[in-house]
């Protein structure tokens, strides 16, 4: 009966170790999901910040009379990217900065160009500005398909402002969801 006894203890010995050490995993994990979900919170916050800010720096540029593949453009993806690098960089970091300048000279590029001097520094700004939007796109997964359809607007709008037309969408207008 001694030796039934001892295995027993034994047992009941191994049994309490293994609830132990099962209550300190189940503890440990239960930490590691609160943190992450207070991790996945505080994102959640930065996000919707950011995109407030996105929206209030791309408000005044969207009043004026711009285009309507620009204005989707500025709304749709390039808020996008003003609101990734609001989060990463901040609203006073340089990568926001250049984004809203991006913007800036976007509308200005599609603006009527009446004198010379205009449209000398338009075809200074082009291949920077076109740099500039397609590493924007990349940032945030724009397809090859729609930076396409958006990038051949673009050119035949900045056609026209170089010869002084007023805005017109082009010819191949694209439907109204699409840039």
């Amino acid at each position: 009966i001694s030796v039934f006894e001892t295995a027993i203890n034994e047992l009941g010995d191994f049994i309490a170790e293994r609830e132990l050490i099962e209550a300190e995993a189940s503890r440990e994990l239960a930490e590691a999901v609160r943190a992450r979900e207070e991790e996945i919170r505080v994102q959640r916050e930065g996000q919707a910040r950011a995109q407030q800010t996105a929206n209030q720096a791309l408000a005044p540029l969207l009043k004026q009379k711009l285009p309507v593949t620009i204005t989707t453009f500025l709304h749709s993806y390039w808020r996008d990217v003003l609101q990734g690098r609001i989060f990463s960089s901040g609203p006073d970091g340089a990568p926001f900065r250049e984004a809203l300048q991006s913007a800036l000279e976007l509308i200005w590029s599609v603006g009527s160009k009446k004198e010379a001097d205009e449209r000398r520094r338009q075809v200074a700004l082009l291949p920077g500005l076109l740099k500039r939007l397609n590493a924007g796109l990349d940032e945030i997964g724009v397809t090859a398909d729609e930076r396409k359809a958006f990038m051949d607007t673009l050119v035949e709008l900045q056609l026209a402002a170089l010869r002084a037309e007023k805005h017109v969408e082009p010819k191949t207008a694209r439907p109204a969801g699409a840039p």
